[in-house]
This record gives C-alpha cells, sequence and structure tokens, in this order.
C-alpha cells in the first residue's frame, strides 16, 4: 500500500461524498485515483489464479492501463478496464493475477501515472447470513 494521501481537488471530493466514498480512501493525483482500501482482496479462480477489483476515479478522458509486476518472480501482469464509464466519475476494473502476494502496480492515463504496491490476500471470512425465522409471529388477517 501506499503513505501518500490522495491530491484530490475540491469538485473530486464532493463528488465522491456524494458517492458515500471516504476521499481518504484514495489515492493518486493529476486526474486519476484508486481506492486501495479494496484492491488488496484477491478472489481465487477455477484456473488457480486470483482476480483483484480495482475502483478507480478520473477526471481524464482517454484509455486507462493497468499493469503490475511482481518483485519476488518478474511475473506480469494486464488490468481489465471495462468501456461504458463517463468522465469525470467512477471507473470499474480488474486484476487477474497468477498468485498470491506482493506486486507493483501502474495505472496509466494519458501522460498520468498512479504507481502503487499491493499486497493480494484473500478476502476476510465473512459469515453467512442468518436464515432462520425470527421468534416474532406475523398476524394471521383471517383472525
Amino acid at each position: 500500500m501506499s503513505d501518500r494521501p490522495a491530491d484530490l481537488p475540491p469538485e473530486v471530493v464532493g463528488q465522491l461524498r456524494r458517492q458515500n466514498s471516504d476521499p481518504a480512501d484514495w489515492y493518486g493525483g493529476g486526474g486519476l485515483w484508486v481506492l486501495l482500501n479494496t484492491s488488496q482482496f484477491a478472489y481465487p479462480q477455477p484456473d488457480g489464479k486470483v482476480d483483484i477489483k480495482m475502483p478507480w476515479w478520473r477526471v481524464l478522458d482517454g484509455r486507462l492501463t493497468i499493469d503490475a509486476v511482481s518483485p519476488e518472480t518478474g511475473e506480469t501482469a494486464k488490468g481489465d478496464v471495462p468501456y461504458g464509464y463517463s468522465v469525470p466519475g467512477f471507473q470499474a476494473s480488474g486484476l487477474t493475477l497468477p498468485h498470491l502476494g506482493c506486486w507493483y502496480v501502474t495505472g496509466t492515463l494519458g501522460e498520468t501515472q498512479v504507481r502503487f504496491f499491493v499486497k493480494a490476500v484473500s478476502p476476510p471470512e465473512t459469515k453467512p447470513l442468518d436464515t432462520k425465522p425470527s421468534d416474532t409471529k406475523a398476524e394471521d388477517p383471517s383472525s
């Protein structure tokens, strides 16, 4: 992860708050930011690889590309950035990695590059929802 806070202009801060997102959770600058606190959880795929979802916020038009390299093995990965998101605003993306572990990630949009380090880990375990019927009884409309 990074210790550099996002350099967010006031209009972007307002847009993020309207989306119920804390501007302090974003990292980047120059018109491109990434939400780091969710960009570490890797979900296993049937082929043994792992997928990470990376939310971005951008104020620049153009094609966002994402590249990753493992400092441990030198392996590389390219992100998947779908079309169809309006500018300025949110941009979904995914990154399929060969394995869990440490990765240097670079998001590039025009001349702007946002670089960060991420340790891809399995997501925290969640408990299933309690689906037992409640103790309260519904009123019988026929009585």
